[in-house]
């Protein structure tokens, strides 16, 4: 059987690797070996006009170039990779005008600075002063343009208190839009509450995100194993998942949850610089 190929393809090498990665230092070698970004390849997604890339980075997460065919135009969403980004834009004869950030945890936010004196004069835009590179602060409802393409700007405060989604359409166009969740939503649950609260969540889960159009989709390679998602947020589906856990009846602060664990801004040591994660004054 070669590898990658076969009965065990990419998809279940990669989350045969995160398994593994769980098991003591023996597996959690080959975890590691097996779910490396050099594993989990990149995907093009095409829909109508509007091209997404998603870029493999770290060992879980995933950059997403955003390009609008008609006027060859391209943003990037979490570029923490930046050259692994240039090489990408390159390839396809784009020009990078915009750099979309969810929040400032370094593994999203991390190479902003770098990608910037790569490419002179992006916008980074982002809903936190803690962004690096940051030239344009959003809030809720904000919209800009990438080529032709309307970016819409949604506040879903909680895993960090200036958490931003990015919905993107085609004006005028029958063509289905996509949603970049972050660490908002994930493909089987949640961020964690770093900064905020269950009802922050909740609001973010089913009143925002939720509500999006039934067509909305996202550029996750596969469900099954996106460590960041970019999933389709069809309002029946999405809700029809949440009561098994949250019961529409009553809002989160009132059930019988153990509540949101505070912790620092930084949030866990996977969103810190490699040189932060080991400092005595910070935890997880």
């Amino acid at each position: 059987m070669v590898l990658g190929c076969g009965l065990l393809g990419r998809r279940s090498l990669s989350a045969l690797g995160a398994a593994c990665a769980r098991r003591g230092l023996g597996p959690a070698l080959l975890g590691i070996f097996l779910h490396h970004t050099d594993f989990r390849k990149s995907l093009t997604v095409e829909q109508g006009t509007m091209k997404v890339e998603s870029l493999p980075a770290l060992t879980d997460n995933y950059m997403y170039l955003v390009i609008d065919d008609d006027t060859k135009e391209a943003a990037i969403v979490d570029p923490v990779q930046p050259q692994k980004v240039v090489e990408t834009v390159r390839k396809y004869g784009v020009k990078l005008t915009t750099v979309l950030t969810t929040h400032h945890h370094w593994d999203h936010a991390g190479g902003n600075e770098k990608l910037v004196k790569l490419e002179p004069g992006l916008k980074v835009y982002g809903g936190d002063d803690r962004i690096g590179a940051l030239t344009h602060r959003v809030t809720h409802l904000s919209t800009l343009q990438v080529g032709s393409l309307n970016v819409k700007c949604l506040s879903t405060p909680c895993h960090t208190s200036g958490h931003i989604c990015y919905f993107v359409s085609k004006p005028s166009s029958s063509e289905p839009p996509a949603v970049f969740t972050g660490d908002t939503l994930f493909v089987a649950g949640c961020g964690k509450f770093y900064e905020g609260t269950a009802d922050e969540m909740y609001k973010a889960l089913l009143e925002v995100l939720g509500r999006l159009p039934p067509d909305t989709v996202g550029s996750a390679p596969s469900a099954a194993r996106a460590r960041e998602c970019t999933v389709a947020t069809n309002t029946p589906s999405t809700t029809s998942s949440l009561p098994a856990t949250w019961s529409p009846a009553m809002p989160p602060s009132r059930r019988n949850w153990p509540g949101p664990r505070r912790s620092t801004a930084l949030g866990s040591p996977r969103c810190r610089p490699p040189s932060q994660r080991s400092s005595p004054t910070t935890r997880s």
